[in-house]
């Protein structure tokens, strides 16, 4: 069972209403953000730009709190586990903390992530999707 909070952005997408600025309503535009990532593979130079990737897959924003953590671990291999199901509904996995890019490259080799780690270390972008509690930094 998957227990992140889940956001799938499609051409009609989750964003902020326009009456209400705390509240996720769907059908409104994405939040649009760039942030740099890293994979099992690599560290990337260009950074992920949200915008440029609404319309060709499912996308799932996976917020969680910090690498290495026994709950974010077992929630990332969840994902990771379920990776021939989620390609079928053309999903892509966009894992999201604020953790640098590294301990993110890192993270991903050791558990073989087939899915990308953006570092929102400013947690911005948590923020914007209402996902970020500062008393909350860690997977149980």
């Amino acid at each position: 069972m998957i227990r992140f909070l889940l956001a799938v952005l499609t051409a009609t997408t989750v964003g902020f209403a326009q009456q209400n600025p705390s509240r996720l309503v769907l059908g409104q535009p994405a939040i649009d953000f760039t942030l740099p990532y890293a994979t099992k593979d690599s560290i990337s130079r260009i950074p992920y730009k949200l915008s440029d990737h609404i319309g060709i897959k499912n996308i799932v924003l996976a917020f969680y709190p910090t690498n290495w953590s026994s709950g974010c671990t077992k929630e990332v291999c969840a994902f990771r586990d379920e990776w021939s199901s989620l390609e079928k509904l053309d999903a892509e996995i966009l894992g999201i903390s604020g953790d640098y890019v590294f301990s993110h490259h890192e993270w991903a080799k050791q558990l073989a992530l087939p899915f990308k780690l953006l570092s929102d270390h400013s947690h911005e972008v948590a923020k914007a999707y209402e996902s970020y509690k500062q008393t909350h930094r860690r997977c149980h």
